[in-house]
């Protein structure tokens, strides 16, 4: 069953919650509660008309900074000098794998800017179908690749 929380959140209840618990709103941080009624889940001695807490929906609130980092690292290199074609390849499936997961951890937090942005880089450094540009303007996207990733990694955090 989902509570709404009273800033809008929609909260999980698990089938049996233990009465006494205290729990928090996935969003706000407030505690939750929702009022067993005789067509409510079955909770464990739990007594119509009674308040009991509330699970929150989980959210992966810990997003790896690894991948972003070292995309940002790899594409710091490409614009610092010459590699063999190899690098440039190894690059673009790190920033396009990167960039996906990026994505996705973004949509999980609602940050739906930073989902089109990385959703954007995957695309542009997309292994499969890559995109022919001049090495001169790849190493201008390259810079500016590494600063939003460099610039995701504080932007990708739980909102406190």
């Amino acid at each position: 069953m989902i509570v709404k929380c009273k800033c809008g959140q929609d909260n999980r209840i698990p089938d049996m919650t233990a009465p006494g618990s205290t729990y928090r709103c996935g969003n706000c941080e407030k505690e939750l509660h929702f009022i067993v009624t005789a067509t409510a889940t079955p909770l464990i001695n739990a007594v119509p008309g009674t308040p009991y807490p509330v699970a929150p929906v989980t959210v992966n609130e810990n997003v790896s900074k690894a991948p972003a980092i070292v995309s940002a690292v790899l594409l710091l290199l490409a614009v610092l000098g010459r590699w063999p074609y190899g690098f440039y390849t190894l690059l673009r499936f790190a920033a396009c794998g990167s960039a996906v997961y990026l994505a996705v951890q973004a949509n999980e937090l609602k940050k739906f800017s930073w989902v089109w942005i990385m959703g954007f880089m995957a695309v542009l450094f997309n292994p499969l179908v890559p995109i022919r540009l001049p090495r001169s303007s790849w190493q201008a996207i390259d810079l500016v690749a590494a600063i939003v990733f460099a610039v995701s990694i504080p932007m990708l955090r739980k909102r406190s």
